[in-house]
């Protein structure tokens, strides 16, 4: 309509200010106009005439090009302040204007050439110099940058940036104590800059001023919070002074000014996770679960702790629900695990057979299944020696053993303990000894790695390790019988032995497998009727079920005499193991002798 604007409100107000910025920019930066001079020549009076209106041209041409700039006409804008320059070549700010849209255009050789040349020109002023300093850092020459910035500061020494910026190039250079005086000028101009904090806080931390260098990072938080590099600074300086707790502050701080700070949360949780901090990563992850606000890693790590902490319910629910969302077989893993803690044995199946089909290459989905099959075979009436259960345990323990590589801690410990459980030493050992490798001070893997060698006839090694876990775990009533029953059995050390057997047992004073070695030590040391006590209450304690206690008693009734219970507990002995070697020729012996008139 006449009379009208035809642009749009919004557009004609960013022209409106656009123009302004332009205008303010070139008031506070372009010269007045000179005055004639008195009695000048007409010539000289044109000559000024011709400049000044040059120079309103170029006012005009930097306005538009601000203009075009704002609205998003680069090219445009562009060859309104080359027009400018062209008009008024020696005004610094017209340069920098051209500069500057070279830049944003991706034309850093063109801006350098326009800088190159107010630097030649002897009229390059200290803003000129800083941003051609940058520019040679892009082009990583830090020795120019440094020439730049020096000029910079000799042509305007409060210019605040510059004396940051020579800080930075100095350090980079390996310049820290001249590094550090400039930052600190820096600060000393402009106060209050947290960037300028954190870049002293760095030079402090690399002159090994570690108290100075945590002043200067938590000047740089108070000023502000949200500064992620400051805060990862005094982190990472922390740690390497060994103090945890306060590093962990530091991001818990962190989390509770921004809770939805990704850094710092994952931060949080990878920490607690390598520390076993299970209830710090229930703490962490499950108020965020309520409010929908968990990705579904953090929620498998919630899962996770909470399974660790036998909050098994509430590790289900997390866990069921990530997998209807998720084909993970990472999820499938751990519900395999819950399962199999809940006794739900055919859950757990069902789940570690999930986990193999999403990830076949998974050593622990094919130990998680040998495990319920084990645990099928520990449940059989009767123990199953071989033959198609035993072959199934076998071949998924196979499998899992070539997706187990020799750095692979966990797979290698779970294999060895499986094959300890199908009694197959042999097989156990090199896995045991790959996880011996890997975590030498694990007492667990010492006393099975104690066992295996015991089982395959190794007694020095068995011994020495068993010694081992008694050093790391002096109480450990495990190996306190492991040392004293190997000893006894090859009647070595008898008296030492006997201590060690009593001492598991103050500890745990109704394990039968204890109080068999006592009775066992008792018969090495001579005292059969004693020996004879202890064995009873161990075949009691065992249900009457163990070949190998069974066989002690019937050593310890014959020495003292009682041929007829002798040939009885043998019988029993022998009808538990069938296989075990030498238990006939004792039934045979104790027959004769009984037989005798």
């Amino acid at each position: 309509m006449k009379g009208e604007s035809v642009l749009p409100r919004d557009a004609s107000a960013r022209i409106s200010v656009a123009i302004l910025v332009g205008l303010v920019v070139w008031s506070a930066c372009a010269a007045p106009p000179a005055p004639k001079p008195v009695g000048s020549s007409a010539t000289d009076t044109t000559r000024a005439d011709l400049a000044q209106a040059r120079q309103e041209a170029a006012q005009v041409a930097f306005v538009q090009g601000t203009y075009l700039r704002e609205i998003g006409e680069h090219g445009q804008a562009h060859a309104a302040f080359a027009h400018a320059v062209r008009l008024w070549p020696e005004n610094s700010t017209l340069r920098l204007a051209l500069a500057h849209q070279d830049l944003d255009m991706g034309r850093a050789g063109e801006a350098l050439q326009v800088l190159e040349i107010a630097v030649a020109s002897g009229s390059a002023t200290a803003p000129e110099y800083l941003l051609l300093a940058r520019l040679r850092i892009l082009a990583g020459r830090q020795d120019e940058a440094l020439q730049q910035v020096d000029a910079a500061v000799a042509a305007d020494s409060t210019l605040m940036p510059a004396w940051l910026l020579r800080g930075r190039l100095l350090a980079d250079l390996g310049r820290d104590e001249m590094a550090l005086l400039s930052l600190q000028h820096a600060d000393a101009l402009e106060p209050g800059h947290a960037t300028t904090q954190l870049q002293i806080g760095a030079v402090q931390d690399k002159l090994g001023r570690t108290d100075a260098a945590e002043a200067a990072y938590r000047h740089a938080l108070d000023l502000d919070p949200q500064l992620g590099a400051a805060r990862t600074a005094l982190v990472a300086l922390y740690e390497r002074s060994g103090r945890k707790e306060d590093a962990y502050a530091v991001q818990e701080q962190a989390l509770q000014l921004a809770p939805d700070d990704p850094e710092a949360l994952e931060w949080l949780v990878q920490r607690c996770v390598r520390e076993e901090r299970y209830a710090d990563i229930v703490d962490l992850l499950e108020p965020r679960l309520e409010v929908g606000a968990l990705e579904p890693r953090h929620e498998y790590l919630l899962g996770w702790a909470l399974l660790q902490l036998d909050r098994f319910a509430d590790a289900e629910r997390v866990l069921k629900s990530l997998s209807e969302r998720t084909q993970s077989g990472g999820v499938e893993l751990l519900l395999g695990e819950l399962s199999l803690r809940l006794d739900r044995d055919a859950d757990a199946e069902t789940h570690f057979r999930r986990a193999i089909r999403l990830d076949a290459q998974e050593c622990s989905a094919h130990l998680g299944l040998a495990s319920v099959l084990l645990r099928r075979l520990r449940a059989a009436e009767r123990p199953v020696q071989s033959g198609a259960p035993i072959d199934s345990v076998r071949t998924v323990l196979a499998t899992a053993a070539t997706h187990t590589s020799a750095q692979e801690m966990r797979c290698n410990v779970l294999l060895g303990f499986a094959y300890v459980q199908l009694r197959d030493f042999a097989a156990a050992l090199p896995f045991l000894e790959a996880g011996h490798r890997l975590d030498p001070g694990n007492a667990a893997l010492l006393f099975n790695l104690g066992m295996t060698h015991q089982e395959l006839g190794h007694f020095d090694t068995a011994l020495n390790f068993g010694r081992e876990v008694l050093v790391l775990e002096p109480e450990n009533p495990a190996a306190l019988n492991f040392v004293g029953y190997i000893q006894a059995e090859r009647g070595l050390a008898l008296e030492e032995s006997e201590t060690l057997i009593r001492k598991a047992l103050a500890i745990e004073p109704d394990n039968g497998y204890y109080v068999d070695s006592l009775g066992w030590v008792l018969f090495q040391r001579g005292q059969f009727d004693p020996a004879v006590v202890e064995l009873e209450r161990a075949v009691e304690l065992t249900s009457n079920e163990d070949a190998v206690i069974l066989e002690h008693l019937g050593d310890a009734y014959h020495k003292a005499g009682r041929l007829q219970d002798a040939a009885r507990v043998y019988e029993r002995s022998r009808s538990l193991a069938p296989d075990r070697a030498g238990v006939q020729a004792k039934i045979d012996a104790v027959q004769s002798q009984i037989e005798k008139p």
